[in-house]
Order: structure tokens, then sequence, then C-alpha cells
């Protein structure tokens, strides 16, 4: 795993350690999105829990069966015992979560009636998966969430606003979270706030998102119109790149029309590429501190949803933001009391491997 993969697996295994508590070895958790395993893999070994690894793509479930045969294996070399118990311990279901549809059954009749905790669990769903993640989780009778939401600019109607206190005031007020919105609350800004960052990597940053954007617009207005002025040549320090990138953007375009359009966004920012880049690096800016803002809009939804079901839940920061910018993840538990019934596979339509 690199360094940031590994951060994050250890953050969020201590999460769900702290909701499993001394029950570990008797609770079953829910990987929704588990990718190669690596999660569940750990909260097995470590803690004895039994986990489900619910994964879309089936070479990710591939994947994930060929590391946990190497642990187990290596394991097995000094304890056999416990090896055979980590083997047992991890289960895989291939399931498709579709958000428009009820969530299938996860978990095989044997775990469900043995398990005294139970926690649903997803480190960086994508997009509107997260929002299925909670409706699937109130839907149910886990004991508790753990959910690391990602992706936001991602999100459709269908995920967001989740929440009546969220969307209510949204909607009273005529305002729509849209797409650049939605582009803005994935910023980094935690990288703003490192020295390091701001010395070493910031000015190269912010030079090649506006190459990237000059030729989203040269390719745009290339597309949008068939003549264009014949380019000034004015303009020399991003403007091959810009061309360069634009015309892989829209491979047709006549380059003479696309070079012009650079020339004439130069010219509206005052007619030099330094103040076209100065406009472009206050907005990036501006981004950037409107970005932590909006993510916690998307955060603060989905616990507001979850209070309106009537459980507990919080929005909390559990990763480094310079090594996982999506640092926040919403926890939510029930009442001690709610029984720890899960839904059985034989009602389902999706396949179970052990």
């Amino acid at each position: 795993m690199k360094p940031k993969k590994q951060h994050e697996v250890r953050a969020v295994c201590n999460v769900v350690g702290d909701l499993l508590g001394a029950q570990a070895a008797a609770s079953v958790v829910v990987d929704l999105g588990s990718g190669k395993g690596y999660v569940p893999q750990w909260l097995a070994a470590a803690l004895g829990a039994t986990v489900v690894c619910v994964e879309g793509e089936a070479a990710y479930t591939a994947s994930a069966k060929k590391r946990l045969a190497k642990i187990v294996a290596q394991i097995a070399k000094r304890e056999p015992d416990r090896a055979a118990a980590l083997d047992a311990a991890v289960h895989h279901v291939v399931a498709r979560l579709e958000p428009d549809q009820p969530c299938p059954p996860l978990v095989p009749d044997t775990l469900a009636s043995a398990a005294s905790t139970t926690v649903l669990m997803g480190l960086h769903t994508c997009g509107d998966l997260a929002a299925t993640v909670m409706r699937s989780y109130v839907a149910s009778s886990f004991h508790a969430l753990a959910l690391a939401p990602c992706c936001y600019n991602l999100r459709t109607e269908a995920g967001f606003p989740l929440s009546i206190g969220v969307g209510a005031p949204l909607a009273d007020a005529g305002v729509v979270i849209g797409g650049n919105e939605r582009n803005t609350s994935v910023h980094c800004v935690h990288k703003w706030a490192d020295a390091q960052f701001r010395e070493n990597e910031l000015v190269d940053r912010i030079e090649a998102l506006f190459v990237r954007a000059a030729a989203g617009y040269m390719a745009t207005a290339a597309a949008a119109s068939t003549s264009a002025p014949l380019p000034s040549g004015s303009a020399a320090i991003w403007r091959d790149d810009a061309l360069a990138t634009a015309r892989r953007l829209a491979p047709d375009a006549d380059p003479t029309h696309l070079a012009a359009h650079y020339d004439s966004l130069v010219s509206a920012a005052g007619g030099s590429e330094e103040l076209a880049f100065a406009r472009y690096s206050a907005l990036y800016t501006l981004l950037n501190v409107l970005a932590p803002v909006l993510e916690m809009m998307f955060l603060v939804d989905g616990a507001a949803y979850l209070h309106e079901a009537g459980i507990h839940a919080q929005v909390r920061e559990v990763f480094d933001g310079i090594l996982s910018p999506r640092a926040h993840m919403i926890i939510a538990r029930r009442s001690p009391q709610a029984p720890p019934h899960l839904p059985s596979l034989a009602a389902g339509r999706v396949t179970s491997e052990s």
C-alpha cells in the first residue's frame, strides 16, 4: 500500500474499532465498496471481527481474495489455527448498489444471527454511493455507520440534498448547488496550510490548472464558432502548453482558431499572460477558501439526514488532510437496544462467495 492508503486504512480501522469496542470478536462489519479488502482484512486479522466485503467489480474481489490468501499463508507458517480463523472470518459479496433501488441483502443468515454488534462502513464512497449507503443504513438495523464520503463533484440530485434541514432552506432561497459548486467542494484546502507545499508546489499546481482551464475555454470557444481573429502572437509563457492541451481536447478544431481564442482570453484579462494568470490565481484562492464550506454542507446534510431518522450522528475529522484531502467521516450509532438483525442473503439477488 502507498502511504496515503496506509494512513487511511489505519485511521478508519481505529474508528471502526472504537465502534466495535470489547465485542469486536462477536461483531460483523460490512464494508461497501471494499475494493481490494485492505480495511476488512485488517479488522478481521487484528480485532477478530467477521467481515463482509461488498464490491461491485469482480476484478477487485478477485484481487482481495488473492491478497487474503497470501496473508493467510504467511500466518499459517507460525499460527495455523489463527490463519484458519482469519480465512473463515472474511466473506465476499459481489453486488453493485444502485441509488434508485433498495439495498440488497448483504449478510449470510449464520453471521446475522450470531452478531452482537453490526457496523456498516465505507471508505471514500464516491459520489452518490455515499448517499446510497446512508439510505441503506437508515433502512437497515445495523448498529453503527462509519462513512467517508468523497467525490462530491459527482453527486447528483439523487444524492443531495438528503435532509430536510439542508434541502428546505436551499429550496426556499432558490439556491441550486450546481456543477461549479460541486467541483469547488473537492479542492484540497488542507495543503494551503502546509508551508512546504506553498513553497515548493503551489505555483506549479496553479500554472498547470491555469493551462488546463485556458485549454478548456479554447476548445469550447472553438466549437461554438467557425471563425476567429488571427492570433496576435503577443503571448508566450503558457500559450504553447495551453494550445497543445486544447488540441487534445478538440482535435478537429482549427489550431489557428484555438490560438486566437487564447489571445482573446489574454486580451480580456488586460493584455498580458501575467495578468491573466494573476486573475486565475485569485480565483483559485477564492475557490480554496470556499471549498471547506461547500464540503461541510454535504457532510452536515448527511448527518442531518441521519438525525432526522432518529439516529445520533456526527461529522469528525479523521484523516490527515495533507495525505487524504477528504479528511472527514460521518459516524453514526443507533441506540444500544437496537436488535442485531441483518437481512438474509437467501432473499436477495446478489451472489455470496466465502
